[in-house]
């Protein structure tokens, strides 16, 4: 990864777009944490609707752009009052435009999806479920 040093970053992201299912929110609201240096990177979201959840996320490859992919089971966090499960989560930056994308996946039988508008059908085959 040519010895790329980054400090850590906070950012907040919008997940507007269903790609499965039935929303059980209006609006969602996430903030994510991540950092890399030479190689290595560790992520986590943060919040969801201000909300703490602190879910780590894996670096999963750190070649072109930072993918990181969380690795739990099924994990039960209220939402705006709702008792929901986090089945899994997926963030991509591209650190050259700074572009970031994100998935969420909903309840125990992956029945809900929830991504960044910029997410593109050509991550579809890149859904672990």
């Amino acid at each position: 990864m040519n010895n790329i040093v980054l400090n850590k970053f906070k950012f907040n992201l919008i997940l507007d777009t269903i790609l499965l299912g039935t929303s059980f929110c209006d609006e969602f609201n996430y903030q994510f944490e991540y950092e890399v240096n030479e190689g290595y990177g560790k992520a986590f979201l943060k919040t969801i609707n201000n909300t703490a959840v602190n879910i780590r996320l894996y670096s999963l490859d750190l070649t072109k752009n930072f993918v990181f992919i969380s690795d739990m089971p099924p994990t039960l966090v209220t939402v705006n009052g709702k008792e929901v499960y986090i089945f899994r989560i997926l963030l991509d930056i591209n650190p050259k435009t700074n572009e970031r994308k994100a998935l969420v996946i909903y309840h125990k039988d992956a029945s809900f999806i929830h991504t960044t508008i910029n997410w593109e059908n050509a991550h579809s085959s890149f859904v672990p479920l």
